[in-house]
């Protein structure tokens, strides 16, 4: 539809072209782009002769002295610009440049080799702490074995304990059926466990005075050790004189 009114009416405006356009988009896919005809526009800002375009003419183009940096096939140095460049400066710039270079390079050594000293350090106090961890894992072992069987022994006592006291009631109904010349004196448990770690404890004093006393046995007894010689006694018997 806007195809045939932009061949068929070739006076209509452009804006009459555009709102037709507009209108016929909604129904058809088709898109119609009018382009106005160039006007060449005449005025003082755009012609040759005004003096500012002209000072912008003339002003050259800037290029570096060495134009073959600028990777342009064009471009090509002129053999009076090669004598002309010193190469003191540059080099200059390249020997402190190389220096620089050189002395971060020995600074990164140089930590490199702390770095790797340290790893080292690190390395062996790690080792060092595996083999105290599994010494004290060790002994720790022992312990618990040790635990386990100090409850196994509780428990193997507790056992013994209550059999006693059962046998303790047993003992006391006999007593008291026997006559009052021959009863027993009551057994208690608690007693006997208390007279015995009274005992242990008094054991194990009178082997540290025991020990105590030999020490100063041992002392007198060096001290003793060379005999005295006893003096030599004569008899006679009178009778056979």
């Amino acid at each position: 539809m806007g195809n045939g009114q932009s061949s068929n009416d070739t006076n209509i405006s452009s804006s009459h072209s555009f709102l037709s356009n507009k209108k016929s988009g909604a129904k058809t896919k088709s898109k119609v782009i009018v382009v106005k005809q160039r006007t060449k526009i005449t005025g003082p800002s755009c012609s040759k002769n005004d003096e500012v375009i002209k000072r912008f003419l003339e002003i050259p183009k800037f290029y570096p002295i060495l134009k073959s940096s600028l990777n342009q096939p064009d471009l090509r140095d002129s053999p009076e610009a090669k004598p002309k460049v010193n190469a003191r400066p540059v080099l200059k710039f390249a020997c402190r440049l190389q220096e620089h270079f050189s002395r971060c390079a020995n600074t990164v050594v140089v930590e490199q080799e702390s770095l790797g000293n340290s790893m080292k350090h690190v390395d062996r106090s790690i080792a060092l702490l595996l083999v105290q961890f599994g010494e004290r894992k060790r002994s720790m072992d022992r312990f618990q074995n040790y635990l386990e069987k100090i409850s196994d022994l509780q428990a193997h006592i507790s056992n013994l304990r209550f059999l006693i006291q059962d046998l303790m009631s047993a003992a006391n109904t006999l007593n008291e059926i026997l006559p009052d010349h021959k009863r027993l004196p009551l057994l208690d448990i608690d007693c006997l466990v208390n007279a015995t770690e009274d005992s242990s404890e008094e054991r194990k004093h009178a082997e540290i005075i025991r020990e105590i006393q030999g020490g100063y046995s041992m002392d007198n007894n060096r001290d003793d050790v060379h005999i005295k010689p006893i003096d030599e006694v004569t008899v006679v018997d009178e009778n056979n004189a």
